[in-house]
Protein backbone atom coordinates (compact mmCIF):
# COMPACT_ATOMS: atom_id res chain seq x y z
CA UNK A 1 0.00 0.00 0.00
CA UNK A 2 1.15 3.22 -1.01
CA UNK A 3 0.99 6.72 0.80
CA UNK A 4 1.89 8.59 3.60
CA UNK A 5 2.10 6.96 7.09
CA UNK A 6 -0.27 7.98 9.99
CA UNK A 7 0.32 11.58 10.89
CA UNK A 8 3.29 11.93 7.90
CA UNK A 9 3.31 15.38 5.96
CA UNK A 10 3.78 15.59 2.41
CA UNK A 11 7.37 17.17 1.36
CA UNK A 12 6.58 20.76 -0.25
CA UNK A 13 8.04 20.59 -3.53
CA UNK A 14 8.93 23.74 -5.50
CA UNK A 15 10.32 24.43 -9.06
CA UNK A 16 13.87 26.07 -8.73
CA UNK A 17 16.20 27.51 -11.05
CA UNK A 18 19.66 26.09 -11.76
CA UNK A 19 22.75 27.23 -10.00
CA UNK A 20 26.16 26.19 -9.38
CA UNK A 21 24.95 25.25 -6.06
CA UNK A 22 22.46 22.67 -7.23
CA UNK A 23 22.89 19.04 -6.09
CA UNK A 24 23.55 18.00 -9.89
CA UNK A 25 26.03 20.29 -10.53
CA UNK A 26 27.71 19.10 -7.70
CA UNK A 27 27.55 15.07 -9.02
CA UNK A 28 28.37 16.05 -12.75
CA UNK A 29 31.80 18.18 -10.99
CA UNK A 30 32.91 14.98 -9.78
CA UNK A 31 31.95 12.81 -12.37
CA UNK A 32 28.23 11.78 -13.18
CA UNK A 33 27.06 12.13 -16.32
CA UNK A 34 24.48 14.97 -17.02
CA UNK A 35 21.32 12.69 -17.20
CA UNK A 36 22.76 10.09 -14.49
CA UNK A 37 22.96 13.03 -12.29
CA UNK A 38 19.68 14.13 -12.45
CA UNK A 39 18.44 10.51 -12.38
CA UNK A 40 20.95 9.82 -9.23
CA UNK A 41 20.23 12.90 -7.33
CA UNK A 42 15.99 13.06 -7.68
CA UNK A 43 15.81 9.23 -7.18
CA UNK A 44 13.69 8.71 -10.36
CA UNK A 45 13.82 5.33 -11.29
CA UNK A 46 13.43 5.08 -15.56
CA UNK A 47 9.95 3.79 -14.78
CA UNK A 48 8.96 6.27 -12.48
CA UNK A 49 10.20 9.20 -14.80
CA UNK A 50 8.67 7.55 -17.77
CA UNK A 51 5.40 7.22 -16.09
CA UNK A 52 5.30 10.64 -14.77
CA UNK A 53 7.14 12.52 -18.34
CA UNK A 54 4.81 10.05 -20.76
CA UNK A 55 8.12 9.64 -22.19
CA UNK A 56 8.59 5.51 -22.79
CA UNK A 57 11.29 3.88 -21.35
CA UNK A 58 13.56 3.04 -24.14
CA UNK A 59 12.89 6.84 -25.08
CA UNK A 60 14.39 7.78 -21.72
CA UNK A 61 17.81 5.70 -22.24
CA UNK A 62 17.87 6.77 -25.43
CA UNK A 63 18.18 10.02 -24.30
CA UNK A 64 20.47 9.09 -21.29
CA UNK A 65 22.68 7.63 -24.07
CA UNK A 66 22.97 11.31 -25.96
CA UNK A 67 20.00 11.08 -28.28
CA UNK A 68 18.84 14.84 -29.49
CA UNK A 69 14.74 15.45 -28.03
CA UNK A 70 12.77 17.92 -28.36
CA UNK A 71 11.53 21.03 -26.72
CA UNK A 72 8.71 18.92 -25.25
CA UNK A 73 10.38 16.44 -23.69
CA UNK A 74 12.68 18.53 -22.30
CA UNK A 75 10.44 20.33 -20.55
CA UNK A 76 8.38 16.99 -19.48
CA UNK A 77 11.84 16.00 -17.60
CA UNK A 78 11.63 19.26 -16.06
CA UNK A 79 8.40 19.13 -14.79
CA UNK A 80 9.59 15.59 -13.55
CA UNK A 81 12.84 17.65 -11.83
CA UNK A 82 11.15 20.41 -10.45
CA UNK A 83 13.42 22.57 -12.13
CA UNK A 84 12.43 25.56 -14.80
CA UNK A 85 13.16 24.05 -18.48
CA UNK A 86 15.49 26.70 -18.48
CA UNK A 87 17.64 25.34 -15.74
CA UNK A 88 17.66 21.96 -17.23
CA UNK A 89 18.62 23.46 -20.29
CA UNK A 90 21.76 25.51 -18.22
CA UNK A 91 22.59 22.35 -16.78
CA UNK A 92 23.47 20.73 -19.69
CA UNK A 93 27.04 20.33 -21.02
CA UNK A 94 26.02 20.44 -24.67
CA UNK A 95 22.50 22.22 -25.30
CA UNK A 96 22.41 21.68 -28.51
CA UNK A 97 20.85 18.31 -28.58
CA UNK A 98 17.53 19.50 -27.65
CA UNK A 99 15.70 20.40 -31.10
CA UNK A 100 12.34 22.44 -31.74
Amino acid sequence: MAGRRKGEQPVTKHVVDWTAGHPVAHSMKTGSRWFNAWIAQTSTPYERLAKRTRISAERIREIELGASFSRAELEALANAWWITPEGLIASMPDPSIVID
